[in-house]
């Protein structure tokens, strides 16, 4: 099974038995509990661009879980999805965005930190990221992609949750260029923000 799924995702094609059939995949989301850590799931857990690690509910909005309506199929609001040529055409906007050297001398920046935390980034990934950057300007009508962007980036590279807050760090550090500061007052407004 996990071969016909990285056939899938590498190639967008499925073996039918004997027959080897085009599919016609844009995207794929998925969730897991866990990052694997066997070999073969590696390949198929790094054919997800975009790893974001999502928190359990906190104890102030626990209750407000507990009491959410149950979606029904008429609440998803299905939308007719893209078509082959407006795909073709997105794609090929999306190669005209520009790429300015800050963004890359960050992207180089980063690509050092990720050695020297020893995550282990392909090639094909980085350039998939600079697809995810471009695809941002693109969305937002932005004929460059902007420094700020790189905002994705943690999320692309890092192989493990617990290597995202070096790499959120760097871009504050780098690329936002800001410092972090305690602020307690905003965590008191978080919070009773969640209690309503």
């Amino acid at each position: 099974i996990l071969n016909a799924l990285l056939t899938l995702l590498n190639e967008r094609e499925f073996d039918n038995g004997s027959a080897r059939l085009r599919v016609p995949l844009i995207s794929v989301v998925g969730a897991t509990n866990e990052v694997p850590a066997e070999e073969a799931l590696m390949a198929f857990h790094d054919r997800f661009l975009v790893r974001v690690p999502v928190a359990g509910v906190s104890d102030a909005a626990f209750a407000a879980l507990l009491a959410l309506p149950a979606e029904t199929a008429a609440d998803t609001g299905a939308v007719e999805p893209i078509g082959p040529a407006e795909l073709q055409a997105t794609l090929a906007a999306r190669e005209r965005i520009h790429v300015p050297p800050s963004v890359m001398a960050a992207l180089a920046g980063l690509r050092a930190l990720a050695q020297s935390l020893g995550i282990a980034v392909s090639d094909r990934r980085w350039r998939q990221l600079v697809g995810l950057l471009r695809s941002a300007a693109l969305t937002e009508g932005r004929e460059r992609v902007d420094p700020l962007d790189l905002w994705l980036a943690p999320y692309v590279v890092a192989a493990q949750p617990s290597q995202l807050p070096a790499l959120q760090e760097w871009f504050v550090r780098e690329v936002a260029q800001a410092a972090m500061e305690d602020a307690p007052w905003l965590t008191h407004a978080v919070e009773a923000f969640e209690k309503q």
